[in-house]
């Protein structure tokens, strides 16, 4: 779902469908986007592991996210892109069993008619993970947050089985909102930080860590100790010059910046996190 959020027409609304269920008795998920989508050379390239041309500003940065998504979801998955100058749209079909009996890294591509002006379309079967009855409400919350700023932005829509994700506004005392924006070593930091209307004792509390506008991991406890005296304590960091792991569910903590960032944070936050702890231990009279 990130590459089409990097290849959505400009001034156009992107719209991405993802449809699970089951179909002649076989489970898949299915992803459909309206983006560009890709040329039969671009469509071959994108099936070579660690090849990427996205520079900064993009989402996708390793080469890596298309093909170990699909490769791990399910054991099978067909892609089938065309872009609005093409007059057939090419298909690409991935087998996990035909592809360890071949054991060389080989995949066909086939030209067909276009099934949509242009687009990206990518369905995953034989699954590797459950595709549980429930999953659609997972997804549904699970994109809110993830995606929360392109889908409020309105550049955006995303739709679940029908049902339009909606973006995750979380519910804080306004007297606590407090502005977060500093440079640190020639990165600019910005966000936000207050304090929740209720504590959370599941540990969802923190920052929701973003690049490129996109959640990359929620609920870090960055500038203050994690515990129940500071389970109010909610925010996001835009981080776009701060490096990411490799498959893109967290940024690099084993950094000296990294720890520099923490250290800033824990000046800003010092009201705040007292403000937690006194809500946490109400003084009883």
């Amino acid at each position: 779902m990130d590459n089409p959020l990097d290849e959505r027409e400009s001034g156009q609304k992107l719209t991405i469908e993802v449809l699970t269920g089951q179909k002649n008795g076989q489970k898949f998920l299915q992803v459909t986007d309206d983006a560009k989508g890709m040329t039969e050379d671009q469509a071959a390239e994108a099936m070579i592991l660690a090849l990427s041309h996205k520079g900064k500003g993009k989402i996708g940065h390793f080469g890596m996210g298309m093909k170990t998504a699909c490769s791990n979801l399910g054991q099978h998955f067909e892609i089938v892109t065309c872009v609005l100058e093409a007059e057939k749209a090419t298909k690409i079909v991935y087998d996990e069993d035909a592809f360890l009996k071949k054991n060389k890294w080989e995949i066909e591509l086939e030209e067909v008619e276009k099934p949509f002006d242009h687009g990206t379309m990518i369905t995953i079967t034989k699954p590797k993970t459950n595709f549980y009855a429930g999953v659609k409400d997972t997804m549904l919350k699970k994109f809110g947050k993830l995606f929360k700023h392109f889908v409020a932005s309105g550049e955006v829509e995303i739709i679940v089985n029908g049902d339009m994700v909606e973006p995750y506004v979380p519910d804080t005392i306004k007297e606590y909102d407090t502005e977060i924006k500093f440079d640190l070593n020639g990165k600019i930091v910005r966000g936000w930080a207050s304090l929740a209307k209720q504590g959370s004792m599941k540990g969802a509390y923190g920052f929701d860590l973003i690049r490129q506008n996109r959640v990359i991991k929620e609920h870090m406890k960055i500038g203050f100790p994690e515990g129940a005296g500071y389970s109010r304590i909610v925010g996001e960091l835009h981080l776009d010059d701060f490096p990411v792991t490799n498959n893109k569910t967290d940024f690099r903590v084993d950094t000296d910046e990294w720890n520099e960032l923490n250290s800033k944070l824990k000046e800003l936050l010092v009201d705040l996190s007292r403000e937690s702890r006194k809500m946490a231990n109400p003084v009883r009279r």
